[in-house]
């Protein structure tokens, strides 16, 4: 992998993280199981937060971001059914 791939995946990882935390300090369950918990975030919410991410980039096209994603237009679909994603909202 090119450094400025691992670079930037750094940089995606870290608003992952920040986006996360904030999200459980907000609603009080940044305390769960101590600082395990804190540390390691669960892979649905690195998901959620980055196909949120990658919907904004794009506008809300689906298409663009299930590139992006790497993964098929109706495995995008069901990420944002499961993550209960509002389209209307990310097309800013």
């Amino acid at each position: 992998m090119p450094d400025e791939d691992i670079s930037k995946l750094q940089e995606i990882l870290s608003v992952i993280l920040d986006e996360i935390r904030s999200v459980r300090r907000a609603s009080g369950t940044d305390s769960l199981d101590g600082k395990i918990k804190e540390n390691w975030p669960y892979l649905a919410d690195i998901e959620r937060v980055y196909v949120v991410h990658v919907l904004r980039h794009t506008h809300g096209n689906k298409q663009a971001a299930a590139r992006i994603l790497n993964v098929d237009r109706k495995t995008l679909d069901r990420m944002i059914k499961r993550h209960g994603l509002s389209l209307s909202e990310l097309q800013s």
